[in-house]
């Protein structure tokens, strides 16, 4: 898996929050990655974080699968899936 990139967290406080700086972020990940030759980016992201899947489609990663159950809601006893998400080179 040495040609394959998985994205851990991409994560803006909400207080600059529309201002492009998520986009910004993803946009120097994907070249970074371009740049040491990798053949694929894979991320997994909350069902509910529409705002977040919107911006990862926008630079071209598709949903590929669903992990059920993945994350834990705070405080709770509750999970989300998630959904996995991939941009190929």
């Amino acid at each position: 898996m040495y040609d394959e990139g998985h994205v851990m967290t991409i994560n803006v406080d909400k207080n600059f929050r529309r201002l492009k700086i998520g986009s910004l972020l993803l946009k120097n990940l994907i070249e970074i990655s371009k740049e040491h030759n990798l053949k694929l980016l894979t991320l997994e992201v909350r069902s509910s974080n529409i705002a977040a899947q919107n911006l990862y489609k926008k630079y071209g990663f598709l949903c590929v699968g669903l992990r059920k159950n993945y994350y834990k809601i705070h405080n709770s006893n509750l999970k989300e899936d998630a959904i996995i998400m991939t941009l190929k080179f």
